[in-house]
């Protein structure tokens, strides 16, 4: 069994659009766990209504899948709330969950959630983790299942797989290949093949990756047995390459990838960022988060690189002087030196 985590955070609209595209997999053993992380308006209550059929959904004209059905309502669903994970006694039936979490507790704390109930049933072999804001072919699932089997027949020891990402609005256009590489000493990634055209230049088996993109994460249920779940530490950012290391130290879990999976992904604002004229701009609230992860990261895995951080981090406050961001500046250094607060206590 495959179990699918979606988290959402207000931004109801795409997660719909998201599940709708998943009840299209043609892959036969599936269960989407719909995860709201405390959203203040009324999420959870939108997507009942959908999935009841008390309101209607239509495929958006921009929609990079041209065939998508509609899911026939009232789909039969389960809705559970977090805290009662741990005492469930049965395996459910539904093809769809939907979980209410108390708290924002970030990125990693929401989609532990659905981790925690994917594990608790007993039949689970994959954990697939997707932003809400993406939507999938119908044979990703598939293809992602058959690249894992692969990788088990021929003994190789793979934990995460990643895919094609494409931009929804540029559904040629990768976002992601896979994932991206990670300079250890800069605290900075990169993500590989990103605005290129998809000419199968990326067609290929073997694909060096550093971190698997966590819009879009195929998890071996054995891997999350031995290295365990998201770190919660980070609230946003670096939870990718996070547990890609602790795979790394903790049993020689390498990264995977499936040139023949594809998904398309939106530009998020869940987390605040506008996007105009094809550019995104970064918000303070992901400006922060961006910064203190990178500091936790790195004071976990290479302090020795701190210095080399510092120095750099030196070039951020000028960047921001420049762009007359000046409210930022405190906020970014408190990043750094209490990186362990989280001052978006609201969220």
């Amino acid at each position: 069994m495959v179990y699918i985590i979606v988290l959402n955070y207000q931004i109801w609209q795409d997660t719909i659009e998201c599940i709708e595209s998943l009840l299209n997999l043609d892959y036969d053993s599936f269960k989407v766990i719909m995860i709201d992380n405390d959203s203040p308006n009324d999420s959870m209550k939108q997507i009942e209504s959908w999935a009841s059929g008390e309101t209607s959904w239509i495929p958006p004209q921009n929609s990079p899948l041209k065939d998508i059905k509609v899911t026939e309502k009232p789909i039969s669903f389960q809705k559970i709330d977090a805290k009662d994970i741990n005492n469930l006694e049965n395996i459910t039936q539904e093809q769809l969950i939907l979980i209410q979490s108390e708290k924002n507790g970030g990125y990693a704390a929401g989609n532990n959630i659905g981790i925690d109930f994917a594990l608790s049933q007993n039949d689970c072999e994959y954990i697939w983790i997707l932003n809400n804001d993406i939507v999938v072919e119908n044979n990703s699932l598939t293809k992602l299942v058959n690249k894992s089997k692969s990788y088990e027949d021929q003994k190789k020891k793979i934990g995460i797989i990643g895919s094609k990402i494409m931009y929804y609005s540029q559904p040629d256009k990768f976002q992601y290949v896979g994932g991206g590489t990670y300079i250890n000493c800069l605290a900075t990634g990169k993500a590989v093949g990103k605005d290129e055209i998809d000419n199968q230049q990326y067609d290929i088996e073997h694909l060096k990756l550093d971190l698997i993109s966590g819009a879009c994460m195929f998890v071996n249920y054995n891997f999350i047995e031995v290295v365990g779940k998201l770190c919660e530490d980070y609230f946003l950012y670096s939870e990718e390459i996070d547990w890609a290391e602790r795979g790394r130290r903790n049993g020689n879990w390498k990264l995977g990838y499936a040139y023949k999976a594809k998904v398309y992904h939106k530009i998020s604002q869940s987390i605040g960022n506008n996007q105009s004229k094809g550019k995104v701009t970064k918000s303070s609230f992901s400006d922060y988060y961006n910064i203190r992860a990178r500091v936790l990261y790195t004071r976990r895995f290479h302090p020795y690189y701190l210095l080399v951080f510092y120095t750099g981090f030196v070039g951020v406050l000028f960047n921001r002087i420049i762009r007359c961001q000046f409210k930022r500046i405190p906020l970014l250094i408190k990043a750094v030196l209490v990186p362990k607060r989280n001052i978006y206590e609201s969220r």
